[in-house]
């Protein structure tokens, strides 16, 4: 005789000890996702600080990059010193293309 024979009462309380684990981890999951989502709501305000920095912190510089009115086409304004002042780029424009999509994945 085998006496680590199971019984149809010792499968039962597996399933319902695993169903029990089971539950209570996707409950501690759930809550667990919502503390986390509410302690980032109560931290975040939803704005962003930003800062800028100044081209040049010489008032002579500044002055002289002001008052020259010449400039070339990549939007860099230039002085009487041949020194340039940088000036923000353009934002990208979209483009629209017609036709279907490919991917590839980079196959042979």
């Amino acid at each position: 005789m085998n006496t680590n024979r199971r019984h149809p009462a010792d499968r039962d309380r597996a399933v319902a000890r695993l169903r029990r684990l089971t539950l209570g981890t996707a409950a501690g999951g759930v809550i667990g996702t919502m503390l986390f989502g509410g302690l980032a709501a109560a931290t975040y305000d939803g704005t962003t600080a930003t800062t800028t920095a100044a081209a040049t912190t010489d008032d002579s510089a500044a002055q002289i990059a002001a008052d020259d009115s010449t400039s070339n086409t990549s939007g860099s304004t230039s002085t009487g010193d041949n020194s340039t002042t940088v000036q923000a780029t353009q934002a990208p424009t979209a483009t629209s293309t017609t036709g279907g999509a490919h991917a590839s994945t980079g196959g042979s």
